[in-house]
């Protein structure tokens, strides 16, 4: 097994470092992928493990903007079945930034997710030359990449613990993370065994080889301490966040690496056609990779129902015509996924968070209620959005305003406490020129620039041609 997206050469010999051999170990008997099979958590084959997955291709992109446009125009026509995409280390200092940035907001426009390729040595390479690549990516590309993927990752054949790799990859997330908030990372753990890897990175490989070892069930296996065990429950309980790269697959075997992969729960996909020496194309199997790909039909499956009549979720029963909901990242965490709901007039707002499954309010006011940061909540107008008010990159802000008034708010967390740190009336004067006095006046948050951040305010006025965007400096 290669470690994930290890560029070689020809001659086998590494580029950006090693390679290790595939083992080919063998466990005692294992029962057939295609029947139910648990590990811990996992439940492979059942069919509501599959109907639920929703997979995308992940591009290793290796490969230049002129000789490969072809490929490149490929990648970014597969729009949003295509998930990531992989540039190598060539990319941080091109000849021609200005074309490679452009092809990567390509990918992005289509919702695809860029992530800079840096070679980590297996925790053997120096941070600070890793860090110095970071800065090269974001430097050069700013918001044009989503964040980097650590190559020559983890690997315990290669004579390092579980600690040491923990020692070398924990700090090195922690810094990067602190330095460049919400941008993604991945990492290369082809094969590993434990799920502290799934808590550090937004994505991990855990599975790079051929597709006659993918496919033989005494070969699919995870590496831990005590050598070749069965797969952990993590490999399949996180789909959207695993990869798995099956290369050296002939025409006639991307069926069968489609329906495994989907029987195992494998989110980003990349099925290639040649070795992991020779990702400098696109696979020729791109476009029957993403026409088999799971989950792109028009069928919604439900997460959570209640209804009609329901018992609402977390809590809030939801039993008012005039409750609201949206999606909010609560802690800072760029993510959305918290619940806000609120029922204007009564100070009534309740923020609830899912612990696998399970709603639970992590913050609830009423009914009736005090509202939140000191903004009463008590005018059946009232309206409440999540924003980015310091360009972080995180919709972590609460904007409130009362539409008639001139009022509005803009509040931070701090630790579960709500303080304002914009306030307009009630009345008020509006912000930025805009005097929000009258009832029909409306309120969002946009992405102008199209660089990630939901930064600006949109104000109109409906009825009369009024529309105002704004931007703090």
């Amino acid at each position: 097994m290669a470690t994930a997206f290890m560029r070689t050469t020809g001659s086998g010999h590494a580029i950006d470092g090693i390679t290790s051999a595939h083992r080919g170990l063998t466990l005692g008997p294992v029962r057939e992928e295609h029947e139910d099979r648990q590990h811990g958590h996992e439940l492979i084959g059942s069919e509501d493990h599959i109907m639920g997955l929703k997979q995308r291709a992940a591009a290793v992109a290796f490969f230049d903007l002129v000789a490969h446009k072809s490929d490149w125009d490929a990648i970014v026509n597969g729009g949003s079945k295509v998930g990531l995409v992989v540039p190598d280390g060539s990319f941080r200092n091109p000849p021609d930034l200005g074309a490679a940035k452009q092809r990567f907001q390509n990918c992005q426009r289509q919702g695809q997710l860029v992530l800079g390729y840096v070679f980590t040595g297996i925790g053997d390479r120096d941070v600070g030359q890793v860090n110095t690549e970071i800065d090269q990516w974001a430097g050069n590309y700013g918001e044009a990449i989503d964040g980097f993927y650590f190559d020559s990752g983890i690997e315990l054949d290669l004579g390092k613990t579980d600690q040491q790799f923990q020692d070398y990859y924990r700090p090195l997330m922690a810094g990067l993370r602190t330095k460049y908030p919400c941008r993604k990372v991945g990492l290369a753990a082809s094969q590993y065994k434990y799920d502290w890897v799934i808590d550090v990175a937004d994505f991990a490989t855990i599975w790079e080889g051929s597709a006659a070892d993918y496919l033989d069930v005494t070969k699919y296996l995870a590496i831990g301490e005590q050598h070749l065990e069965p797969p952990p429950g993590w490999w399949s309980i996180n789909p959207a966040r695993v990869i798995v790269t099956v290369v050296q697959t002939p025409q006639n075997q991307v069926g069968q690496v489609l329906a495994v992969s989907q029987n195992r729960n494998a989110g980003n996909l990349y099925i290639f056609d040649s070795t992991t020496s020779n990702y400098g194309h696109l696979s020729q199997w791109w476009n029957s990779e993403l026409t088999g790909l799971a989950g792109w039909t028009s069928n919604w499956i439900p997460r959570y129902q209640q209804g009609d009549p329901g018992a609402g979720i977390g809590g809030y029963d939801l039993k008012s015509a005039a409750d609201r909901v949206f999606a909010f990242d609560y802690d800072g965490a760029c993510k959305l996924d918290h619940l806000a709901l609120y029922r204007p007039g009564t100070g009534t707002i309740w923020i609830l968070k899912n612990t696998g499954g399970t709603w639970s309010p992590v913050y609830q006011q009423g009914d009736p209620g005090t509202g939140i940061g000191g903004y009463d909540l008590r005018s059946a107008a009232d309206r409440v959005f999540a924003f980015d008010y310091d360009s972080s990159g995180k919709l972590d802000h609460l904007a409130l305003y009362r539409p008639g008034t001139g009022t509005i708010w803009i509040l931070k967390n701090t630790g579960g406490t709500w303080s304002p740190v914009y306030r307009q009336g009630d009345p008020g004067t509006g912000i930025g020129g805009y005097d929000l006095r009258s009832a029909a006046d409306r309120v969002f948050a946009l992405n102008y620039h199209s660089y990630g951040h939901i930064d600006h305010l949109v104000l109109f006025r409906p009825g009369t041609g009024t529309i105002w965007i704004l931007d703090k400096e």
